[in-house]
């Protein structure tokens, strides 16, 4: 429903599904990608460490916040599970 309602609404408004936005070309035609959130921040992350698959104890949480400062997110010391650090990386 939302890729309809957003492919819709970019018809009506620009004529076109598809898009400029800040420099870049967005192809809203369907279907879109699908990939989890933990994929995506995988992608990201040096060595494309995959936080889902750490366990939510010390030295899971040590690796997860050490990717993440290496990746430069801000604040990483704040969060207290590899959850929040996932959340923090996307």
């Amino acid at each position: 429903i939302t890729e309809t309602l957003i492919r819709h609404l970019a018809n009506v408004v620009t004529g076109s599904a598809v898009v400029e936005y800040e420099g870049k070309t967005i192809d809203l035609e369907t279907p879109w990608r699908r990939v989890s959130m933990a994929d995506i921040v995988k992608d990201k992350l040096p060595g494309n460490l995959d936080l889902s698959a750490l366990a939510n104890d010390e030295e899971g949480l040590a690796s997860a916040k050490a990717a993440a400062k290496e990746a430069g997110v801000p604040n990483i010391d704040d969060y207290e599970s590899v959850g929040e650090v996932l959340n923090a990386c996307f």
